[in-house]
């Protein structure tokens, strides 16, 4: 495998500092990627990577990975993009260098790759069809340099949310309506106050207005975890257009001045650049629920699209709530997806305060147990069933409180299927939450865990999929490559099951279910030497990590268990 960076000397020659220090931060990643394909790197020569893996599978599924950590990367790398040429072959050793005809040609691909993207030789692509979730485009047979005979090269899409071919292939097996439809990205609104306490009101304005758009009948709207990847850069909207896979962009901004509040909002074709609608609203506070309908109708106007508004006004609505209350869910909301230990017992605290602050709240009762659920489901506190019957509780009264909230059906839905083994009452509460809000990604994915839990492992696929598809920056995203990997290990595709659970772990290395289905699928694959490395590497993700423990944490159907249990005592993990 050979990499390098995009426009390396361009930027060596604005920033030298700046340009070294992502360079090291790229390589430790890239480091951190080889080695847990069983990889090894030969050679670093400025930007420039040489790796030799054990097998093509290995090779291609730690390319698509690494391309897959760059994009969700927000640290000093984060504005770098790699090209990745991968190809197999003898080589010849010489002081811990690899040379050979192979190396070369994998050189010459790289040169190939589109910026973010991945070429491979014939061979590899011969070598990996049907091994790895990936989609090939054909790109003839080329004369490399230096190389006898031309060679056939093929690019392949690093994830499925990124991918046009993925995402007609999605589409299809979804049975969505072919374009033209109301696709659209709402852009974090811009804080104009001098006050930075009130960036939560614009980051509020902006989820609000996605739900809403979202309600819209065919609409695909892309979910608030991808959209804020967005947030304090300089964007080039053509370009959203194209990562997105969206027509509209929708951006504006909110100044806020004492008691009163200016929105302006502007909707934009993402092809041609054209402002299709332009509006500001000058509002008290008061007025806020209001100005978010006169804006969504506005948009839905604009498009002149077919589009069906929901009859009425949203019924469970809420009215005027306390900005203190609004502004404590908002934050409560910013800890749950952070899901450290730490985040979470901080949202687990806001949880308690908002039923204090109002008991009939649905959205206080859904923090509280969504806070609760995930300190248990990631590890962080032992499950009992003490633990969860408050869980259930709480989740319980969440749906109770609220029947038109989305999210309450779906926090109640998760604790059905994870933790009381009630997969079938899940989804019929996953499904009323998308009928709410039919571009709800989260519900897609767990819907698709169910369908696991029921041995309905392609089903479960295909929702998981959907889920990618509208909101592929999700910063819990890993949550979803471990749901695909546990619904191939039900299939019993070992193979696809590591490159899933290894995507899961790059993103959230410390997460212990994807380490754990890592473990088991390598060691029900026959390799048995790194099954027992992994596994003590759970042991770090899972303290005092044994079988029963495991079983303890979350709900597994009989057969599954009895394969995944099998799998870790191969492994050598301890069963008491």
């Amino acid at each position: 495998m050979a990499s390098d960076i995009v426009g390396y000397s361009r930027r060596m020659q604005a920033d030298e500092a700046a340009t070294l220090a992502a360079l090291g931060s790229l390589r430790d990643l890239t480091a951190a990627q080889i080695e847990r394909h069983q990889g090894r790197i030969a050679n670093t020569a400025g930007d420039s990577i040489m790796a030799e893996f054990p097998s093509a599978v290995d090779a291609v599924s730690c390319a698509i990975i690494l391309q897959e950590v760059l994009a969700q990367h927000t640290g000093a790398s984060a504005e770098l993009q790699t090209r990745i040429g991968v190809s197999m072959g003898d080589v010849v050793y010489r002081n811990g260098d690899v040379f050979g005809t192979a190396v070369n040609i994998a050189a010459r691909l790289e040169t190939l790759a589109q910026p973010g993207g991945i070429a491979i030789s014939g061979a590899v692509r011969d070598d990996i069809a049907g091994k790895l979730p990936v989609a090939f485009s054909d790109l003839g047979l080329r004369e490399l340099k230096n190389i006898a005979e031309p060679i056939r090269v093929f690019s392949l899409v690093p994830q499925i949310g990124a991918s046009p071919a993925a995402i007609e292939n999605v589409d299809r097996r979804a049975r969505l309506a072919p374009e033209p439809r109301l696709s659209i990205a709402v852009l974090p609104f811009l804080n104009m106050s001098n006050d930075a306490e009130q960036e939560f009101f614009a980051d509020g304005i902006t989820e609000d207005l996605i739900t809403e758009i979202s309600r819209i009948g065919d609409s695909l709207v892309i979910a608030r975890n991808t959209v804020f990847t967005y947030k304090g850069r300089s964007v080039d909207i053509a370009r959203i257009g194209k990562e997105l896979g969206v027509r509209y962009v929708l951006e504006g901004s909110v100044r806020k001045l004492g008691n009163r509040v200016r929105i302006t909002a502007q909707l934009i074709e993402t092809q041609s650049g054209s402002h299709l609608w332009a509006e500001k609203y000058d509002r008290d506070l008061a007025d806020l629920f209001e100005v978010q309908d006169e804006v969504v109708r506005a948009v839905a106007a604009s498009t002149h699209t077919r589009l069906m508004i929901n009859e009425g006004d949203i019924a469970e609505q809420a009215t005027e709530e306390d900005l203190d209350f609004w502004t404590l869910a908002a934050r409560g909301r910013r800890e749950l997806y952070r899901a450290t230990r730490e985040s979470l017992l901080s949202a687990e605290d806001i949880g308690r305060r908002l039923v204090a602050l109002d008991p009939q709240s649905a959205k206080a009762h859904q923090i509280q147990a969504s806070s609760m659920l995930k300190l248990v489901t990631m590890g962080f506190r032992q499950g009992s069933p003490e633990t969860t019957a408050r869980i259930a509780a709480a989740a319980r009264e969440a749906a109770r409180l609220g029947p038109q909230d989305e999210y309450s059906l779906f926090i109640y839905g998760l604790v059905l299927s994870t933790l009381l083994g009630r997969p079938e009452e899940a989804i019929l509460q996953f499904k009323q939450a998308l009928r709410i809000n039919p571009n709800f990604s989260a519900a897609y994915a767990t819907i698709g865990g169910a369908y696991t839990m029921l041995g309905k492992p392609d089903e479960a696929i295909a929702k998981i999929e959907m889920s990618i598809r509208l909101d592929p920056r999700d910063p819990t995203i890993y949550h979803r490559y471990a749901a695909l990997a546990d619904a191939n290990f039900e299939k019993r595709d070992y193979r696809q099951t590591l490159h899933w659970a290894r995507q899961a772990i790059a993103l959230r290395p410390d997460y212990w279910y994807p380490n754990a289905l890592a473990t088991a699928a390598l060691a029900l694959d026959g390799d048995g030497q790194h099954a027992k490395k992994l596994a003590e590497k759970l042991k770090h993700s899972l303290p005092n990590a044994t079988i029963a423990s495991i079983r303890g944490i979350i709900y597994f159907s009989d057969g599954f268990w009895e394969r995944l249990s099998e799998g870790l005592a191969l492994a050598g993990l301890p069963k008491e």
